[in-house]
């Protein structure tokens, strides 16, 4: 049974390992992706499309490195998107400087709201112990669990889409649904 929620408007981005597509994404950086995001593709759905465009009705989110573009957007662009999800974000990229960025975030504006999940096994255990380090520095920002912040690690969940997609549902309701 599906729950029922108002969907304003989200961006979700998610990559196959395979795809040539992901090559391309790998070479912009995450300024680049994020830029385009919320200067370039945000702004043509909300003129082609019945939005509601605030960023309290906005939501960017992402898995692995799309995760990690997600977390960043919410540093860089959360006057656009005000609900980031970063599901298994790679937080050991770029020397983990993903903790620094959110932990040196303005005041203002914040991300509303933000999901963070993880799996714990596998052969990097799906980076888990880098997650909770990132939900902690949510959480030293402010942040509290189940009212902003939701973080989720699940058990025998390794680092691909089979578990992404378990999670998602929860992700959303999190994050779109009714408060």
């Amino acid at each position: 049974m599906f729950r029922r929620f108002a969907l304003a408007l989200a961006f979700l981005a998610g990559c196959d390992g395979a795809t040539t597509i992901v090559r391309v994404h790998y070479r912009a950086s995450g300024k680049t992706l994020t830029l385009r995001g919320a200067e370039e593709l945000k702004p043509k759905v909300d003129a082609e499309f019945r939005t509601m465009p605030a960023r309290e009705t906005t939501a960017l989110m992402g898995s692995s490195l799309g995760g990690l573009i997600s977390s960043y957007a919410g540093v860089t662009h959360a006057d656009t998107f005000g609900m980031i999800g970063a599901m298994s974000p790679s937080t050991w990229w770029a020397d983990q400087a993903i903790l620094g960025l959110v932990r040196a975030s303005p005041a203002s504006p914040r991300p509303l709201r933000v999901y963070l999940d993880s799996g714990d096994s596998g052969v990097d255990d799906d980076d888990v112990t880098q997650t909770a380090k990132l939900a902690e520095v949510y959480r030293a920002l402010g942040y509290v669990e189940g009212r902003d912040l939701k973080y989720v690690v699940q058990k025998g969940a390794v680092h691909n889409e089979t578990y992404w997609a378990q999670r998602l549902p929860e992700a959303l309701h999190f994050l779109l649904g009714p408060r």
